[in-house]
C-alpha cells in the first residue's frame, strides 16, 4: 500500500480500544502508539518522560501562567509562558502526534485526544471504541482482577477523566459520533472481527484514494 493512513482509537474504559488498536497496527504493519508517545514526545522536546505520563488524559489543574526558567521537572530548560504545566505538555505532546502524522509510515494512535489534533489531516481516519457497560465490567474486572463493584467504579472514574480531557482540549463532546470517521461497538463483531472489518476499511479508503488521482 502506498498511500499511508493515521489511524486514531478514542475508546471507552473496558471497551477493549486498546486491544484493537494495537492489533489493527499488527495486521496494516503501521506503528503503534498508546503510552510510547510519551517517550517520543520526551525525546523531541528534552522534558521527561515522567511528566507526561503523569498528566496523561487528565485535564489541566487550575494554575496561574507559569515562567519557567529553570530546568525543573523539564530536564531542560524551557523559556516563556504557559497557563498551566500541563497545557505546556498537551502542546509537545501535539508537536509529537503532528510529527508522527507528517512521517513517511502509517500509524495507529489510541487516546491523548489525537483526533482532534489531526482533525484536519488528509490522511486521518477517526474511530472511537464503545462497547455495553456489562461487557467493560467483565473485562475489566478480570484483567484487573477486581470484583464487579470495583470495576464499575474503575470505569466510571477512567471515562470521567477521559472526557474531561477531551473536552477540555478539543471543544467537543467525547464520544460523539459526528466527532469520529467511526463509532463502533466491539462487542457486536468481538476485538478479532472489529480489527478485521478496521483493517478492511483502511484498504479500501486507500484502494479508493489511488483510483481518484
Amino acid at each position: 500500500m502506498s498511500k499511508k493512513i493515521i489511524v486514531t482509537i478514542g475508546r471507552q474504559y473496558g471497551s477493549g480500544g486498546h486491544l484493537v488498536g494495537k492489533k489493527l497496527a499488527e495486521m496494516l504493519s503501521y506503528d503503534y502508539y498508546d503510552k510510547s508517545l510519551f517517550d517520543k514526545a520526551a525525546q523531541l522536546s528534552g522534558v521527561k518522560r515522567e511528566c507526561f505520563e503523569r498528566s496523561d488524559e487528565k485535564s489541566p489543574m487550575p494554575t496561574i501562567g507559569i515562567e519557567m526558567g529553570m530546568a525543573g521537572v523539564y530536564g531542560t530548560p524551557f523559556f516563556g509562558s504557559v497557563p498551566s504545566l500541563d497545557e505546556g505538555l498537551f502542546k509537545y505532546l501535539s508537536h509529537t502526534i503532528l510529527d508522527i502524522a507528517n512521517g513517511d509510515k502509517g500509524a495507529v494512535i489510541v487516546g491523548r485526544c489525537a483526533d482532534y489534533i489531526l482533525r484536519n489531516h488528509p490522511d486521518l481516519f477517526s474511530v472511537f471504541i464503545h462497547a455495553p457497560l456489562a461487557d467493560r465490567i467483565k473485562r475489566t474486572a478480570e484483567r484487573e482482577h477486581l470484583s464487579e463493584r470495583k470495576a464499575l467504579e474503575m470505569i466510571k472514574k477512567q471515562d470521567k477523566q477521559r472526557a474531561n480531557f477531551y473536552n477540555f482540549y478539543s471543544g467537543n463532546k467525547w464520544g460523539e459520533a459526528a466527532t469520529y470517521s467511526l463509532c463502533i461497538n466491539s462487542s457486536t463483531l468481538g476485538i478479532d472481527r472489529t480489527c478485521d472489518m478496521l483493517a478492511s476499511m483502511v484498504k479500501t479508503i486507500i484502494e479508493t484514494d489511488e483510483k481518484q488521482r
